[in-house]
């Protein structure tokens, strides 16, 4: 069969992209945790839905998002850790290809360290 002028479609599981950013997400320092409350706690949303796991994303989509939720270290700059999360887990997606429009980072939790 001949090579066709309009390839087919790339796309990657949910459950991919999600370790990819709690991966980026997890060496940013003055994130706490174990690697799993990441990624219990890391969403692709598409065009405002919410995938499942289970669900694919092609890298033609629209309107893709990472929502990631940390807990942070107490003795460090929240700001600058979330923005650093922000960063990495971007750059890492799109190096991917994915079209990414932004990635929202939530500080749920603090662990605090009394001095």
């Amino acid at each position: 069969m001949p090579f066709s002028e309009e390839p087919g479609e790339i796309r990657v599981s949910v459950s991919t992209l999600v370790e990819m950013a709690a991966r980026s997400a997890f060496l940013v320092e003055g994130v706490m945790g174990d690697f799993n409350h990441l990624l219990r706690n890391t969403k692709v949303v598409v065009q405002g839905e919410t995938l499942s796991p289970n669900d694919r994303v092609s890298t033609k989509e629209k309107g893709v998002f990472i929502n990631i939720s940390l807990k942070v270290d107490s003795r460090k700059n929240w700001k600058e850790i979330a923005q650093e999360v922000q960063k990495r887990v971007a750059n890492m997606i799109r190096e991917w290809g994915f079209p990414l429009e932004g990635v929202n980072v939530e500080v749920s939790e603090v662990e605090w360290f009394l001095e």
